[in-house]
């Protein structure tokens, strides 16, 4: 290890993002900290782990982090030698993705997971032996109770609708105009994730006519009118529903004292 890197990274200079390996003695400002694999010795040469979203370690190490002042983790996750990791933004599965998997997977995913209503329970009960989620996850009743027992969760769980239909997300900034509706299927689910900006001239009827359920983790914005038919339509709502100003047309403005229930 370069003494220019180590103090780099002591000093938090730079969001590293992802990060395999033991950088130095003190590591901040990372999204994901991924110290399997590094000796015992290498571990309690850690001092302190700052501003860390997520620290993964091998199961049989953990206990050399004990002197470690931590701040602002996110979480510390040991994982058993025999499970298998995903990291990532988004991982979804959908039927034929479950279908492919073999029996008896055993997985850690680091991420936003959802399970669209088309997986059967059965089918998930089979293919899973253990499931961790660092983050997210979304799946329907059947799923979450075919995974009870198998699953564990450092972070949020959502609740979809269990009947099928064509499901849109939103990740990141999406600004929903009549134009973008106009291409999406009647009936639809829109699960965001990020930040969905309604526009002025979105009608209630072409809105009520797309969405026929709403889930809200992120923000939403949108003009008054259409807020209530969002929340009613809204089956999840862990986020903040804000009304964006009469002649704000990014949203930025957007009342941030707006509704955040969705009952």
């Amino acid at each position: 290890m370069s003494e220019t890197k180590e103090a780099r990274t002591e000093a938090g200079g730079g969001n590293l993002g992802v990060f395999r390996g033991v950088p130095g003695r003190s590591v901040e400002n990372v999204g994901l900290l991924d110290l399997r694999g590094a000796d015992v010795e290498e571990l309690k040469a850690i001092e302190s782990l700052r501003n860390i979203g997520a620290v993964l370690i091998d199961a049989d190490r953990k206990a050399a982090l004990s002197h470690v002042v931590l701040e602002n983790v996110g979480s510390l996750t040991a994982i058993p030698a025999d499970m298998q990791v995903m990291v990532g933004p988004w991982q979804e599965f959908s039927r034929a993705t479950v279908e492919a998997l073999s029996p008896e997977q055993k997985l850690l995913i680091v991420g936003m997971v959802l399970f669209k209503p088309d997986v059967p329970a059965d089918l998930v009960a089979d293919r899973f032996a253990a499931l961790e989620i660092v983050g997210i996850f979304l799946a329907t009743p059947a799923v979450q109770g075919a995974l009870l027992g198998k699953i564990r969760i450092t972070g949020v769980t959502v609740t979809l609708p269990d009947r099928e239909m064509p499901l849109v997300h939103n990740v990141g900034q999406n600004r929903v105009t009549p134009g973008y509706l106009k291409y999406l299927e009647d009936g639809s689910m829109y699960v965001n994730m990020g930040q969905t900006i309604f526009g002025e001239d979105v009608s209630e009827e072409l809105l009520a006519r797309k969405f026929a359920s709403y889930v809200n983790v992120g923000q939403t914005v949108a003009p008054r009118e259409l807020l209530d038919l969002l929340k009613a339509r809204c089956t999840t709502n862990l986020g903040d529903f804000s009304a964006s100003g009469a002649n704000d047309e990014s949203g930025a403005d957007a009342d941030a004292g707006g509704d955040a229930d969705a009952d």
